[in-house]
This record gives C-alpha cells, sequence and structure tokens, in this order.
C-alpha cells in the first residue's frame, strides 16, 4: 500500500496513526514530514524558518516507540542549523 502525502500535517497524522510502520520508515517519514513542511513555508526569514521548523519536528515527533523518529528529527535539526549559520550567497554574512 502506498500512501501518498503532500504536507508536513499528513506525514504527521500517518506517523501517528501507525500508518507507516517500522522503525527506519518512520525516521524517514518524519524526515521527508519536515522537508514538505519547509518547503511550503511561508516564512520570510531564517528566523520564522526556525519557528517553523521546531513546529514541524515537534508535530512529527509524537508517537510512542520512536528511537528512529528523534535520530531523523535531530539530523534534520542539525543540518537545518548548519545551513542557517552558513554565509549567504549574496552577503557572505551568517543568516539571522
Amino acid at each position: 500500500m502506498y500512501v501518498t502525502c503532500t504536507t508536513h500535517q499528513q506525514v504527521a497524522d500517518v506517523i501517528r496513526n501507525m500508518v507507516v510502520r517500522g522503525a527506519p520508515a518512520i525516521g524517514v517519514a518524519a524526515a521527508m514530514g519536515i522537508a514538505l513542511g519547509v518547503k511550503n513555508s511561508k516564512a520570510t526569514n531564517a528566523a520564522d524558518l526556525k519557528k517553523d521548523f521546531d513546529q514541524f519536528a515537534k508535530r512529527s515527533a509524537k508517537r510512542a516507540h520512536r528511537v528512529n523518529l528523534f535520530w531523523a528529527i535531530r539530523r534534520m535539526t542539525e543540518k537545518f542549523e548548519s545551513l542557517r549559520r552558513a554565509p549567504s550567497p549574496k552577503s557572505g554574512k551568517p543568516s539571522k
């Protein structure tokens, strides 16, 4: 069975309702949900995107037995932070 999700809310719902099963699949689904949330975010600056990102991660984390889920969320958070601190290609200064 395939389930198509186009928003982070839909991904969080399939994780929470145990449509996605198996620790590795849950971790991948959570990472993809966060990526969808960031892609669809209306944030106009890094600070607002960070708030949205944290909300997406928190929503994805609502499920028991979630070692891989937390691992994926932690990895996505680390990547987000490293990109946020990286110099902007236009200004050469880190995003705020």
